[in-house]
């Protein structure tokens, strides 16, 4: 799980395998801008703005019809390996967010709070509808809070935990592949606590679940999967802290792969598209301060691309399916944690304000959530929960209708999960 959190918002417990991200709030001192700032006009009455896009390639969707809804478990670890270049094209440009609203357009939101829980995120969703997540209960322990995985479809919600485990999380779930298997991957932690990935393979009536662990790490966290298989997530070896791995069926010894981020000393993937191409954060020290970014590329052969929001960049805010304000990025955190087969990039950035906000990259010309990409570059923008106190996009489905995430309550103070399409 990303969390660009500072500690005052959620209290993290020991042995949780909570990533670095949320904790640790740094400037990115020393580290070049790899995006350049005009001027433009706005459009449709917004006001002008530069705003940073993705351009990325808007392919069909290759996945077959949804069928059976699946069962599916999720977290992360840390993987090592040689660096893995991929070809995937994710232009940083920068443009004027001339979004068009659609007539009527409005976003529909649902909370997700499976019962008992004191904090939930949900972080996948597939275009059947089904979600994936993981929740916290309360447990006789004062300093620890036990993470629950959970699936749901509609109203219904049925916790995923994998037997003995100390913690469980489902992180991701794909489409059904052309013969109607619906895959979902994450991670638990078992009584030695050493965190291992998890595929459960839903076909027909059969539910099947798998552990993976990249062979000589020493934790594995399965993070996203596409409708072919493609696993990609987190793995450690030795005392490194995490490299990104990429596993393909039949997820035997020399099916795994392992790349780093250029100067990273944590690399995760996030998430992952039917193409290939693949999403994620990775994180560098310069200056001893800690500094996250985003990635993209594509499995397998490409090149690692770079992408980040840097210090002062303002970006315009949806909010409830509407335009309303701009954000401001301090640029200390900028992650990249969903993409969908239509080219939608979604992710989560660090505010000047303080607190987290959702990312969405629109593509040129793409429609999401009643808003549409201007062309030739696409466009850029902030979305939060309604009347949150921070806002975090976990993931997208494959079709680019829906995302999922979670959100700060300041009726509770607590973390619950959302869907919004």
């Amino acid at each position: 799980m990303v969390s660009t959190r500072a500690s005052n918002h959620r209290s993290w417990t020991p042995g949780c395998s909570i990533d670095e991200y949320g904790e640790t709030r740094i400037a990115w001192t020393g580290v070049p801008d790899l995006i350049k700032h005009r001027g433009g006009e706005a459009t449709r009455g917004f006001d002008e703005r530069s705003s940073v896009s993705l351009g990325i390639a808007v392919k069909p969707d290759s996945v077959a019809s949804p069928q059976t809804a699946p069962t599916a478990n999720r977290q992360h670890a840390v993987n090592g390996g040689t660096h893995m270049t991929y070809a995937l094209r994710l232009i940083v440009s920068v443009v004027v967010l001339g979004m068009a609203t659609a007539a009527g357009a409005q976003s529909q939101f649902r909370v997700v709070d499976p019962a008992g829980s004191i904090g939930t995120e949900v972080h996948g969703i597939d275009d059947l509808g089904v979600f994936v997540g993981n929740f916290y209960t309360r447990s006789s322990s004062p300093t620890t809070s036990p993470q629950h995985a959970f699936h749901g479809l509609g109203n219904q919600i049925v916790n995923d935990d994998v037997s003995q485990a100390l913690n469980s999380l489902a992180q991701g779930i794909s489409n059904p592949s052309t013969n109607g298997t619906i895959r979902g991957v994450g991670l638990f932690q078992d009584r030695s606590f050493v965190t291992h990935g998890v595929l459960i393979v839903a076909a027909g009536t059969s539910v099947q679940e798998r552990v993976i662990d990249v062979p000589g790490s020493v934790f594995t966290s399965a993070n996203a999967v596409n409708a072919n298989g493609l696993i990609v997530g987190k793995v450690g070896f030795g005392s490194d802290q995490g490299r990104g791995f990429a596993g393909f069926p039949p997820y035997g010894t020399g099916n795994f792969s392992v790349f780093d981020a250029p100067g990273a000393i944590i690399t995760e993937p996030l998430g992952i598209r039917d193409d290939g191409t693949c999403v994620g954060v990775f994180t560098t020290v310069v200056a001893g301060v800690r500094i996250s970014q985003g990635f993209s590329i594509t499995l397998p052969g490409g090149a690692i691309a770079v992408h980040r929001l840097p210090p002062g960049f303002t970006l315009p805010s949806i909010q409830g399916g509407r335009m309303v304000g701009s954000v401001t990025a301090d640029g200390r955190v900028t992650a990249l944690t969903g993409i969908a087969n239509n080219g939608v990039v979604v992710g989560i950035f660090s505010g000047t304000d303080g607190v987290d906000h959702g990312l969405i990259f629109f593509p040129p010309g793409v429609s999401a959530f009643g808003f549409t990409g201007p062309s030739p570059a696409g466009g850029v923008a902030a979305f939060d929960f309604p009347n949150s106190f921070f806002t975090d996009i976990f993931g997208i489905s494959p079709a680019g209708t829906t995302i999922v995430g979670s959100f700060g309550s300041p009726s509770d103070g607590l973390t619950h999960g959302f869907i919004a399409r």
